[in-house]
This record gives structure tokens, sequence and C-alpha cells, in this order.
């Protein structure tokens, strides 16, 4: 397995990865937002590719600005792993692959996660993970003028 940076012709994968996990965009919106991301300093995106059968999954690393009450941190905007190659290593090599970026840039390493995703919360704590709190998320679309 190769943990690769990733690139636009990663996106067809990249999308439909998404779309298994319940993030589904069409190619064009993620093409537009690797372009932007792209253009943002700070953040990492690697695939992890197997021979003869591509991208099986993908991770989103992006260092955090400055709080008050918080020191910046690698965070782990995404992360996910086709659901053939789950248990199969995919997620820990995505996960070290950002490990050892926050580490070569002075960073401690976070993530959040669905509520519902058990099997998630098991692998992140596994993995060293320690679970701070729990939190809800509301959102509120911008207004129009």
């Amino acid at each position: 397995m190769q943990i690769l940076e990733m690139q636009q012709s990663d996106l067809e994968s990249v999308t439909s990865l998404a779309a298994q996990l319940g993030y589904p965009d069409s190619l064009e919106t993620i093409k537009a937002r690797f372009a932007a991301i792209g253009k943002a300093e700070g953040h990492r995106l690697w695939v992890a590719r197997l021979p003869d059968r591509g991208v099986v999954g993908w991770i989103h690393v992006n260092r955090t600005n400055q709080w008050l009450i918080e020191d910046p941190v690698a965070e782990v905007c995404s992360i996910i792993v086709s659901d053939s190659y789950r248990r199969e290593g995919v997620g820990a090599a995505l996960l070290k692959k950002a490990e050892d970026w926050a580490t070569e840039n002075g960073l401690g390493i976070k993530l959040y996660t669905n509520a519902k995703r058990e099997k998630a919360h098991r692998f992140y704590e596994h993995s060293g993970f320690t679970l701070k709190k729990v939190s809800h998320v509301y959102i509120k679309a911008a207004l129009k003028e």
C-alpha cells in the first residue's frame, strides 16, 4: 500500500468513497473544493492506493488556527476507507501519515467523529486517541441579502 498526496486524478474515487460514508457530493463539487484546499495553507490530503485496486481510502488534515483557549493542532477533517478494506490497515496507515505530518510541524492531533460510528471510536482509541468530550453540532445557513 502507498500513501500518496491526493491528485486531481484521484477525485472520482474520493467522491465515491465519500458517498459510501454518507457524503454524496457531485464530482464537480469535490473538484471545486479540492482546488480551493490546494490554494489554502496548512491543509494536507493523502490517498491510500493499493496495486491493482486504486484508491481505497483518503484523509484530509488541517492545521487549525490559534485559539485563545487552545494551541494550534492538526485536525483530521475527514478519514474515509472503503467498506471493502476496513480492518485491513488502511485507516491506520492514513492516520500514521497524518500523525507524522503533525509531529514534523510540532502539533498535536485531534479529530471529531459522529456519535453513531462506534467502530470508528474503537479504532481511534486503539490508535492512541482518548475521548475528550461529547458535543452537539449546530449549523445555520448563511443569510442571503
